[in-house]
């Protein structure tokens, strides 16, 4: 029997749970015999309500959070003489039939755009749980060069799967494209809002731009007083966003624009390019390997070639179409149906 850890559907929803809901509805599609969701005690959010119309088997537990997590979960699964599949870069370190899928090492890399607490306990967790999994997954060659240098494993023991796109949603729709830049995330320090920030800047004194800076993700109003007085009125914040939202931002920006520090994987591009929308990311982390040549790249320390790079797209008709073509062909490349089939096919080799 395979358990999928559930306890992303009593989270909030970032690129980790969104990996996670759709692994686990493609995998109950191709597998769903001897597959069960085992969820820790707790409110489900109403983002997987699709999830709950599938007749899935969801058990949910008597406990939350590491209690549940290191003690009820591993205890429900060795009942059930079960592999454990943990979808989101955490699980039961002492249950020695993990199967793990650690996305990335932003905490070691920027362990101040995390609680303190949450740092030390990955710190503990992270090693333990690679040490007691059968297999690793991770999404990028990136990610599995960091986790074998720094935990030193062997590199046969981790997997590369790549994320996926849902194509029924992120999707082109032709519409006439407006004046302004999209930016989508959190506000972990690693996405680089202070360098978009003085780029923008940059493109409002220097290249003399008329777009807005449209800023998507929770919690970006709190970046309203960052910005000068002079070019705080073509920012414009949205603070709750979901699938319907982002695909119409997707569909009518100029521009996407992605300057991270360091990304494992980077989603939010390849959302923009299914949508054939023109993409401006940083040359860091993974974001090179997953964007391929549909991308025009910047270096995430110098906002000046932030700037240079968003203008030299927004300049040109040509390249914008460029782009758009390339991101769509790039898109079509990454589905979470190959993603789940690829990580099906680790679950029966090590089963």
């Amino acid at each position: 029997m395979l358990i999928i850890n559930s306890k992303f559907l009593t989270q909030n929803i970032t690129g980790v749970q969104r990996f996670a809901f759709n692994v686990a509805i493609k995998l109950f599609q191709i597998k769903n015999n001897n597959l069960l969701f085992f969820s820790p005690n707790g409110d489900f959010k109403p983002f997987y309500e699709e999830f709950f119309q599938k007749n899935f088997l969801i058990v949910k537990g008597r406990t939350k959070g590491i209690i549940w997590e290191q003690i009820e979960l591993p205890l429900f699964a060795k009942r059930k003489k079960a592999i454990i599949l943990n979808l989101g870069n955490s699980g039961p370190v002492f249950y020695n039939k993990n199967i793990t899928v650690i996305h990335d090492l932003l905490w070691l890399k920027f362990p101040e755009a995390y609680p303190k607490l949450f740092v030390k306990w990955y710190n503990f967790m992270v090693p333990r749980l690679i040490r007691n999994s059968l297999k690793i997954i991770t999404v990028s060659q990136t990610s599995k060069r960091d986790i074998v240098n720094y935990f030193k494993i062997a590199e046969d023991k981790i997997s590369v799967v790549y994320l996926g796109i849902d194509k029924t949603i992120f999707r082109p729709l032709r519409l006439k494209r407006e004046d302004f830049i999209l930016w989508v995330g959190s506000l972990k320090a690693y996405k680089n809002f202070y360098g978009l920030i003085d780029a923008f800047k940059i493109l409002k004194q220097k290249y003399k731009i008329s777009h807005r800076l449209i800023l998507a993700g929770y919690g970006v109003e709190k970046l309203r007083e960052k910005f000068p007085d002079k070019i705080r009125d073509d920012v414009v914040f949205i603070d709750k966003v979901n699938d319907e939202i982002l695909f119409n931002l997707y569909n009518r920006a100029d521009l996407f624009v992605f300057p991270s520090f360091y990304e494992g994987f980077g989603l939010p591009p390849l959302e923009a390019m299914a949508c054939g929308c023109p993409v401006v990311v940083s040359n860091a982390g993974s974001l090179p390997e997953v964007c391929g040549d549909a991308a025009i790249y910047c270096n995430p320390y110098d906002p000046e070639d932030i700037a240079r790079a968003i203008y030299e797209v927004l300049s040109s008709e040509e390249l914008k179409n460029y782009l758009s073509q390339k991101g769509l062909e790039r898109a079509k490349i990454f589905s979470w149906e190959k993603t789940a089939e690829e990580i099906l096919k680790i679950i029966e080799e090590v089963a």
